[in-house]
């Protein structure tokens, strides 16, 4: 019976070591897509104040907050390489990025060779595109995704719990 008891809160430890591990990725998973999207604001909101300034710093804000962004999202991609579900939505993220990216370089090139009117009439017309849409839609895809699956994780881990606890005092009681 004691050899029973052991064994059973054992895996009981054990059980609660992988809901918080589960638990940790999720919310990794979670707070990095949410940085991503700060990120990607940030790189953009750089970009239009280089535009009506032609202030080289902020050029290179948005180059250096545009590169994080991009190596977030492999970051993000190898969190989740384990669901396809959210590799999925990685994928459409990394699609829309690639747009975004080719959108706004062009409007940074026009900034650079200081062609301001024509950067400008580029930065409007960016705002138009779905990409940016589409990358916030897949960051929020992956959040919710993430949240169910922290939720079914934490049920199943309490459920795990309970019949653990069960079994130890039925032991405990023999």
């Amino acid at each position: 019976v004691l050899a029973l008891l052991v064994v059973t809160l054992a895996e009981v430890n054990g059980q609660r070591d992988r809901a918080l591990a589960s638990q940790a990725h999720s919310y990794d998973v979670m707070i990095l897509a949410r940085t991503l999207q700060g990120t990607v604001a940030h790189a953009e909101a750089s970009l239009g104040r280089y535009v009506i300034s032609g202030d080289q710093q902020l050029g290179q804000i948005y180059y250096d907050d545009w590169r994080r962004a991009r190596q977030a999202i492999g970051r993000l991609a190898k969190l989740v390489r384990d669901n396809d579900v959210q590799l999925t939505h990685v994928a459409i993220l990394q699609e829309a990025f690639r747009t975004r990216g080719d959108e706004l370089a062009l409007t940074a090139l026009s900034t650079n060779y200081g062609k301001n009117s024509q950067a400008l009439s580029r930065f409007y017309q960016a705002r138009q595109s779905d990409a940016l849409t589409r990358i916030n839609d897949s960051l929020d895809g992956i959040i919710t995704d993430e949240r169910l699956l922290l939720e079914m994780r934490t049920a199943q881990a309490r459920a795990s719990v309970r019949r653990s606890t069960t079994i130890a005092k039925v032991l405990a009681i023999l």
